[in-house]
Order: C-alpha cells, then structure tokens, then sequence
C-alpha cells in the first residue's frame, strides 16, 4: 500500500484528488492539508513517512516550492509529485529544481494519469504533464538537488533549519513546533544568527536563505477555475 500525503488550499480540488486517489488499488491517502505548513506539522508526526506528497504549487503560509524544497531536505525519502492549474515552463523549472519529482496540471488529472505518475516517480524518474512544451528538457534534470555550501560555516544545522522555515509566513511559535523544538529555543536561534550575519531581522533571514539557495519561494498568479477528470 503506497500511501499518500496530499496539499491544495481548494478543498473541492482537494476533494476530487483524494476521491480519484481512494479508487486507485493499492493507494490511499494519509493526510490531507490545506497548505504546506499542514501537510509538514502532519508529516512530523506520523510514525510512517507517506510514499508520495502531491503539491499544489500555488498554496498560502508554505508555497509548493517552498514545501518541496523543504520535504526533500529533510524527508527525502518521500517523492513529490507537484500539480498546477498552469503549465507554465517557469514554473514546472522553479518545482522541479526545488526536487519534485513530477508535475501534473490539475485539468488532465485523472485516476489512469494518476497510476502512471506514481509508478514513474517511485522507480527514481521524472514525469512530465504531456501538455508541457519540451518535456524533453525538464526529464532531463535531477528531481533531487543538493543544497549548496555558501553560508557562513559557522552556522548550523538548527540554525539553517530556522532560516528555511524564517523564509514562510508561519510565525516563530509554529517554526518552534516543526523544529521539535521550545520557542525560546528560536528566539536563540535568532539571536546566534544575528550575531553570526550581522543583521537579525525576519525580513533580512528570508533574504539571505533565497540568496544563498537554503530556500526557495514561488509567488504565481492563482488560478480561478479548476477541472479534475473522474
């Protein structure tokens, strides 16, 4: 059984997702989120990583960009399969080296399309919407990307943790629990780091973790219509 963490902020999307999902043998759904902050708090605590996190690139709090960057640091086991009400180039670049897997645009998703993206992503491939322009391109990258080593060497782990999750709109108590860790722990983190870069301020953190490839956000024109195939 593959099971499946799925996130759109539209839940009669979300819905017709989960229903084609729930038909689909040998698949089911474990959580369900209406942004990336839910479906990571959930992923934190469960006992069994979810096989598959569908994405819609498009979500408040945590973008799909930013959630996939952030699941492929940390739980890279987990493929993610990322979905869009556009088939933009940019934006199936900007998900893909951000580490999914695969992209889909939420018009074509049916449950058949559905089987093949998941059997493709889970044997280690790339699968492209076939309505994508020079699919041919994006196969060709690597789904999983290595965070490059341009901050200051002195910073660590937990601290690079803070300005990935610094560089969302989630506020400093809810960075606390996906760290596992006090709140007063963060405000450490802060100040060790404001010491370390020279600067303290959120605004400045979420600078620095985009210019120096620790985060990575996406800010797209939201869709106003949606179709899914049943």
């Amino acid at each position: 059984m593959h099971t499946i963490a799925l996130a759109d902020n539209y839940p009669p999307i979300r819905g017709s997702i989960s229903s084609l999902i729930t038909n689909l043998p040998g698949h089911a759904v474990s959580i369900e989120a209406d942004n990336g902050y839910q479906l990571v708090k959930q992923i934190c605590c469960l006992n069994k990583l979810p096989a598959i996190a569908i994405l819609d690139v498009q979500m408040p709090v945590m973008d799909g960009v930013y959630t996939t960057h952030f699941l492929t640091s940390h739980y890279p086991a987990i493929k993610v399969l990322a979905i869009s009400c556009h088939n933009h180039p940019d934006m199936v670049m900007d998900i893909l080296s951000a580490g999914a897997s695969g992209f889909l645009v939420k018009d074509n998703l049916s449950g058949r399309l559905l089987l093949k993206a998941f059997a493709a992503i889970l044997s280690g491939n790339t699968f492209i919407d076939e309505t994508i322009n020079n699919q041919e391109t994006f196969l060709s990258l690597t789904s999983r990307t290595t965070l490059p080593n341009t901050w200051h060497s002195d910073i660590t782990e937990k601290e690079k943790k803070f300005l990935q999750l610094s560089a969302t709109s989630i506020s400093y108590d809810q960075i606390a629990g996906l760290m596992n860790v006090a709140e007063a722990s963060v405000y450490n983190y802060q100040k060790s780091l404001k010491e370390k870069l020279g600067f303290g301020s959120r605004h400045e953190f979420m600078a620095y973790a985009i210019q120096h490839g620790i985060a990575k956000i996406a800010n797209y024109t939201k869709c106003t219509h949606h179709h899914i195939n049943q």
